[in-house]
């Protein structure tokens, strides 16, 4: 398009920034639309005029603001060159009377023709945005700056670009490292671990490869000390715009001191449990609700019961039927006072039945508030101190106790509402006595508006027997009335049914002030949203129904009743113009829409027409405190005045444009890039403004050639076709290249020209160089960025006090740390005073007044803060304060941080060592623990007081002062070889006592190790065994003297049978020879010749059975045992009585599989068999087929062989304690020497076994050979009870 048809006053009109064209003489010749809107005077008003007189004050002054046009329009003048003012701030009053403040600069460009200056162009640029952002910056470096200072943690912002690092001060703090101008990452990879490295830098990878934003690592850093920190780095990731992680922005917490609690509470923890363990009490803990949750070995053995068992009965359920009510009773009550237990109580031990005395005592263990955390109990055998001694305690009524120990006032009723019972807080609180106020007196101490709806309340309660509750103010012994919280709970027996209530009255004054408070202040914001000078409504839910519209939206549609309805049914016109489509887009994507001057029909209430109106709106979503939409805020501003004007303006367009070339030479003048184009963007006309910046020859044909200084990825423009589609203004921030190659960002505006159809004829435009601005809009970013990220990166809750106004900020890290959610807290100062811990308000707060009043950069300090759950949190609080030039505290920023963990930890540690003490002390035994190099370090009193020693004498290895020389040598190779293997210790030896008297100890030691197996110490005892060694060596020399009486024995039974046996043979003769030659002529000699062949055979039997018992023995000593199966035997058995198996007709019946084989001497197991097996078919019953039955099964450590049969059957209840007496018969019909099952359990005993008999007359009997498996013997040499920890 030829200059000459470009319509320049248009372009001129259309500019977005304001301009105004002076003559020589400084008299206005032209003014933009942009400039008539700042100066609120339309263009008629201002051509012609003095251009020093249409210029507003300044927030300087009119006087400063003339000055300073006037010098820099004389030097423009006289030098004819571009002069740009300062920035200048406008405080702006508006139509509404609200003052808004702007900041503008001018800049001053001299139009020369022909070397003479023709005309002044004056741009005025609102920079305030700049302006704001430049301040935001500051703040926001400020921020950052505090924080980095205020925050418990080291905060650093490595550049992943550059390598570069930086970080605070606390890093050299924490770490003794000083902190370098322009350090790198290498400090850090130096110092850490290397065995953390490969883990560290592998998570990190992972994190950057991945989708995460913050990156976790725990691992140990090297102080310059050269010690080890136990570090907690949390960063957060900064991404470009392709996503690739460009920046970390972390912070390091040193958690070695909470580490080392952690871990020496659960070594405590350990040592507690092997200390436990070996203990011969009754040993146990519970949680602070009394639930049992560990028992140790001991209990088990004792009580023959479980932990599932110990969960539900405790070791009540053994107590002693006259103490179980008042063992549990007290329990139940320590429980719940938190007060130590201790009682003497019989327990049953369940192997014997019997009831033994012990002492039962438990100690609850506390938090660093004070609060239980857990019970540990010990019950201690004192049955040889106190045989016979009977205990009765009084239990202190538990209610009572509880009720006078709650901060309110409670109070008890009988269930007909009778009020019995008020605790002393009442009685303080009212001034009456109970006299006053016991029954219904309450009445007259209550505030007599309150009275009629809390006996309603109350009496409903009391017929329904559901819980009361009600607020009602109560009057005070001053006459003063407060707010109080009643509440009571109906306390039932176990059938269901009341018998008392239990109440509390809690003041309420303070927080029900605050909510007075609340509601005033909603009350106030509604009528201020109702005085706003704009339309204002809201609308909830997905139909869009209105909540809340203030006055002027009301004035704009009339009186019509809205609340409740749907936009659409309130509005039809709003539905068919569109306008509820759009709110269904905001609605469901969660994005504000912008209208500026949109087209609005409103429907008129007094002649029902639709009138015509232009709004600048905005629909905004409502989000909840989950980021979910609940609903649109609209925020809508009358522009129909400002359209009817512009287009007044438009009318005057044909008298402008005889204008248009000298307005041609004014806008070429301007500082920015004008342009013209056709409807679809296609350029017509570039100002040379274009041609100088990009380097383009005016003369190049080709039509696409301005694209080429276009960024590749601007170059796609769906606003403008948009906008196009629309026919709005265009607005676009692109990015266009200089003639030196440089991209520089531009604002470009194009406004839309119509003819009358609406169709658009040309886009008039300009682009504006706000390069600059970006960079500290970036830098801004950044800045807030980094502080928000720095909070983020932190454990601690960030506070932001400014101390001008009070206001106080917190991060939302607040949530994390206390609980407290956004709409939880106040923005006030006052906020966080009345959460701090009564006992220590006063303190804190003057602490960090005192630090703001006095000069200090710094505050710190420690104390109890609310939590949003009501539980206190022991806080670390540090607090940095801002001054201005002066040296005024104008700002203070801090970190809290949560250290009730630690502090917890801590006393958690305390009160392991103490239970560890306690329990050390009270054994029997002398404890010590050692080094893992088995220098000893710790005692307990039972060896000072053996000993007579101190820790100074006795530490190291200066025990060997209290050892026998004799056996000195022995105890040190054997403890420095457990010491070297780490395998258990165990050794006797005798130690001396303070009376020098020696004693002789049987010592064991267990190694502790950590949870890489390496020791960290050994814990030992010493038990007194002297009185064990005089036993057993009693019982040895003992044993002796048995061992040859029973030698002495059998040699004599040995020689005696031998001896016998040739006389008897002789007398056997003797008679044989007689009988077969003599005559007998009594006919009784028959008989006495059949009596004396019986003695004789008893005689033979009786000498034959006590040789074999004796022979038995011998094959005990001499033949070695070995592997028998039973099944082969018992064939061998049975086969030598095969005849009389077939004279009875015998069935006998086999089944080894369970167990086919036991460890024995062969020949006396088959003696043992073969005895049995012979007394069944002995006594079988006649006229009954005799059955035999023989088996084997196997147990945990023993076989079991039993042979049963049909017989006759033996008297158990007779002679079940003469079975297995020498000689002993029990039936007299069958021959027989009475030795076979004397000699079957004697065999059977010498091997460690013994034999089970069940018997019923007339039925059988079943014998059961209980044979012990090798290695496993029944019935052991009780051993003495040692103690090991």
């Amino acid at each position: 398009m030829p200059a000459e048809a470009v319509d320049f006053h248009l372009i001129f009109d259309s500019l977005p920034t304001p301009h105004l064209i002076l003559s020589p003489a400084l008299v206005v010749e032209a003014v933009n639309e942009a400039m008539c809107r700042v100066l609120h005077r339309p263009a008629a008003e201002l051509v012609g005029r003095d251009g020093l007189t249409i210029l507003p004050a300044s927030a300087t002054g009119p006087e400063h603001t003339a000055t300073l046009w006037r010098t820099a329009l004389l030097h423009v003048l006289e030098r004819r060159e571009t002069r740009t003012l300062d920035i200048q701030r406008y405080d702006i009053m508006r139509s509404s009377g609200a003052v808004s403040t702007q900041y503008w600069q001018a800049t001053l460009r001299p139009v020369l023709q022909q070397g003479q200056l023709r005309n002044i162009v004056c741009r005025v640029l609102d920079v305030t945005d700049q302006v704001l952002v430049q301040e935001q910056g500051n703040f926001s470096r400020e921020s950052f700056s505090l924080l980095t200072q205020a925050t418990h943690d080291a905060i650093w912002d490595a550049d992943l670009r550059t390598g570069a690092v930086w970080r605070n001060e606390m890093f050299t703090a924490l770490f003794g490292h000083p902190v370098q101008a322009s350090g790198t990452s290498q400090l850090w990879l130096d110092h850490l671990h290397p065995d953390d490295r490969a883990a560290v830098e592998a998570q990190r990878a992972a994190a950057f490869a991945g989708p995460d934003s913050v990156i976790t690592n725990d691992y140990r850093f090297r102080r310059a000390d050269g010690s080890w920190a136990e570090v907690l780095d949390r960063a957060y990731i900064v991404r470009d715009a392709e996503g690739r992680a460009v920046r970390l922005l972390g912070a390091m917490q040193d958690v070695t001191q909470q580490r080392q609690a952690e871990r020496l509470a659960q070594q405590n923890a350990a040592r507690f449990q092997v200390l436990a363990e070996v203990q011969q009490q009754l040993i146990w803990t519970t949680d602070a609700a009394g639930e049992v949750d560990y028992i140790n070995p001991f209990w088990e053995q004792y009580l023959h019961s479980s932990l599932d068992d110990a969960r539900q009965n405790g070791w009540q359920h053994h107590a002693h039927p006259d103490d179980f009510s008042t063992v549990r009773a007290l329990r139940q009550q320590c429980v719940e006072s938190g007060e130590p237990f201790e009682r003497e109580v019989r327990l049953r031990e369940a192997a014997s039945g019997e009831y033994r005395w012990f002492l039962a005592r438990a100690v609850p263990a506390l938090d660093a508030q004070g609060r239980i955390v857990h019970w540990v109990g010990s019950a201690t055998d004192i049955h040889h101190q106190k045989n016979t001694e009977q205990f009765l305690q009084q239990t202190i009524s538990q209610l009572d106790r509880l009720l006078e120990s709650l901060p309110q006032m409670a109070w008890t009723s009988r269930p007909d509402g009778g009020v019995t019972y008020y605790n002393q807080r009442w009685f303080d609180f009212t001034g009456g006595s109970m006299a006053e106020l016991q029954e219904w007196g309450w009445e007259r101490f209550i505030h007599p508006e309150d009275l009629p709806t809390t006996l309603a309340s109350w009496k409903q309660a009391l017929a329904a027997g559901t819980r009361f509750e009600a607020e009602h103010r109560w009057r005070n012994l001053r006459g003063e009335y407060r707010w109080f919280l009643a509440r009571a709970e109906p306390i039932q027996d176990e059938a269901g049914n009341i018998i008392l209530w239990v109440g509390t009255n809690t003041d309420i004054e303070e927080s029900r002030q605050m909510r007075d408070q609340m509601q005033q202040k909603d009350r106030l914001l509604r009528r201020i949203m109702g005085q706003i000078p704009a339309n204002i409504a809201t609308l909830l839910g997905p139909d869009h129904r209105i909540g809340f519209v203030n006055d002027g939206m009301q004035r704009l549609y009339g009186s019509r009743a809205v609340s409740g309805l749907k936009i659409a049914e309130a509005f039809p016109e709003v539905e068919e113009q569109g306008f509820v489509a759009l709110m269904d887009q905001v609605y469901h994507s969660g994005q504000a829409y912008y209208g500026t001057e949109q087209v609005t029909l409103i429907e008129n209430e007094q002649t029902g027409q639709p009138e015509t109106h232009y709004l600048d709106f905005t629909y905004q979503p409502l989000l909840d405190e989950n980021n979910t939409v609940q609903g649109i805020l609209i925020f809508a501003v009358e522009a129909t005045e400002r359209v009817l004007a512009r287009r007044r303006a438009q009318a005057l367009d044909a008298a402008v444009r005889l204008r248009d070339e000298e307005m041609r030479t004014m806008t070429e003048a301007l500082p920015l890039i004008t342009y013209i184009s056709d409807p679809q963007g296609q350029p017509l006309y570039m100002s040379p403004q274009w041609f100088a910046y990009t380097g383009h020859d005016p003369n190049d044909p080709d039509p696409h050639a301005w694209e080429q200084a276009f960024h590749p990825e601007d170059i796609v423009r769906p606003s403008f076709l948009e906008a196009a589609a629309q026919k709005n203004v265009w607005y676009q921030e692109l990015r266009l290249r200089r003639h030196d190659g440089q991209y520089r960002w531009h604002l470009s505006r194009a406004v839309p020209a119509l003819d009358a159809q609406g169709n658009v004829l040309r886009w008039f435009g300009s682009s504006t160089d706000i390069h600059e601005q970006k960079q500290i809009q970036a830098s801004l970013r950044w800045s807030e960025e980094r502080y928000e990220l720095a909070a983020l990166a932190t454990d601690d809750a960030i506070w932001d006090w400014d101390l001008l106004t009070d206001e106080l900020t917190w991060t939302p890290a607040i949530e994390r740390v206390l609980g407290y959610t956004a709409a939880e807290m106040e923005a006030v100062v006052s906020w966080w005073g009345a959460r701090i811990h009564p006992d220590d308000a006063e303190r804190v707060l003057a602490g960090i007044h005192h630090a703001i009043d006095h000069g200090h950069t710094d505050w710190q300090d420690e104390y109890r803060f609310r939590r949003a759950d009501g539980t206190y949190a022991q806080v670390f609080d540090r607090g940095h304060v801002a001054r201005d030039a002066g040296g005024r505290a104008v700002r203070m920023i801090g970190a809290m941080q949560d250290v009730t963990q630690q502090r917890q930890a801590a006393a958690a540690l305390s009160q392991r060592e103490e239970e560890f003490t306690a329990l050390a002390n009270s054994m029997p035994q002398l404890a010590w623990m050692a080094h893992a190099d088995g220098h000893i370090y710790w005692y307990n009193e039972r060896w000072y007081a053996y000993t007579g020693t101190t820790l100074e004498d006795m530490q190291g290895w200066d025990w060997q002062k209290v050892h026998h020389p004799d056996y000195l040598a022995d105890v040190l190779e054997s403890w420095r070889a457990a010491l070297a293997t780490g395998e258990p210790w165990k050794d006797t030896f005798p130690l001396r006592s303070h009376d020098g008297e020696y004693r002789w100890f049987l010592s064991r030691a267990q190694p502790i190790r950590n949870a890489q197996g390496a020791i960290v110490r050994w814990i030992g005892t010493n038990t007194d065994v002297t009185e064990t060694q005089r036993v057993q060596q009693q019982l040895k020399q003992q044993n002796n003297e048995l061992r040859r009486i029973n030698e002495d024995l059998d040699n004599f039974v040995y020689t005696a049978s031998h001896d016998l046996k040739q006389p008897i043979n002789n007398m056997a003769g003797i008679f044989e020879e007689l009988t077969r030659t003599a005559y007998f002529r009594d006919p009784d000699a028959i008989k006495l010749i059949a009596m004396f062949e019986r003695a004789l055979h008893q005689i033979y039997d009786t000498i034959y059975n006590l040789s074999e018992l004796v022979q038995v023995q011998k094959l005990r000593h001499e033949l070695p045992t070995e592997t028998v199966q039973l099944e082969a035997l018992t064939r061998e058995v049975l086969s030598s009585i095969g005849e009389q198996l077939a004279n009875v007709r015998a069935i006998v019946t086999t089944d080894f599989d369970p167990a086919p084989a036991v460890e024995f001497v062969r020949p006396n197991l088959q003696s043992v068999l073969y005895n049995l097996i012979s007394n069944a078919l002995k006594y079988a019953t006649p006229k009954r087929t005799p059955r035999i039955h023989i088996s084997s099964t196997r147990a945990d450590d023993h076989v079991v062989i039993a042979v049963r049969d049909n017989g006759l059957g033996i008297d158990m209840e007779r002679y079940g304690n003469q079975l297995f007496q020498m000689f002993r018969r029990f039936h007299d019909h069958v021959a027989g020497s009475g030795m076979g099952l004397y000699l079957v359990n004697r065999i059977v005993q010498s091997y460690g076994g013994r034999i089970e008999v069940t018997s019923e007359l007339g039925k059988g009997s079943t014998f059961r050979i209980h044979i012990p498996l090798t290695g496993h013997p029944l019935a052991p040499a009780p051993d003495e009870q040692l103690m090991l920890i």
